[in-house]
């Protein structure tokens, strides 16, 4: 399926299978073959961090950190929804508390709250050894 967006000179541009707003889809990594390239899938350019031989290192360090931007989006929206489920608390039917009948609901949502913190944590901590070069 085709975008189609209008550029500033109002030409149409269509991009295949990319939502406007959208990003490439993940996984980003570091291309093997110029360290200075993000690229998606085979070879799909998704920055290129610089091209000054003089300045290699922060331009391969750049390239690491904006691999790992996918990764640190989905740890955030995991965090996001720990919060919002946290927030909402255990949904128990009406007339029913945690102290009148209602306590394996309360232990159900909080075995799943504890599984999704685990869940953000770990994707968490796999995003900045990514963005850091591990």
């Amino acid at each position: 399926m085709a975008t189609t967006a209008t550029s500033k000179d109002g030409k149409d541009l269509q991009y295949a299978g990319v939502a406007q707003g959208a990003h490439t889809p993940g996984p980003w990594r570091v291309d093997p073959k110029a360290a200075f390239r993000v690229v998606a899938g085979v070879d799909d350019t998704v920055a290129n961090t610089g091209c000054q031989s003089d300045l290699r290192d922060c331009w391969e360090h750049n390239a690491t950190l904006i691999a790992a931007a996918p990764d640190m989006l989905e740890a955030l929206r995991a965090h996001a929804e720990w919060h919002r489920k946290d927030s909402e608390g255990p949904q128990y039917p009406a007339g029913v508390t945690r102290d009148d009948g209602g306590e394996a609901i309360w232990l159900g949502w909080w075995n799943d709250q504890l599984a999704l913190w685990v869940r953000a944590v770990e994707l968490t901590a796999a995003a900045i050894a990514k963005a850091e070069g591990h």
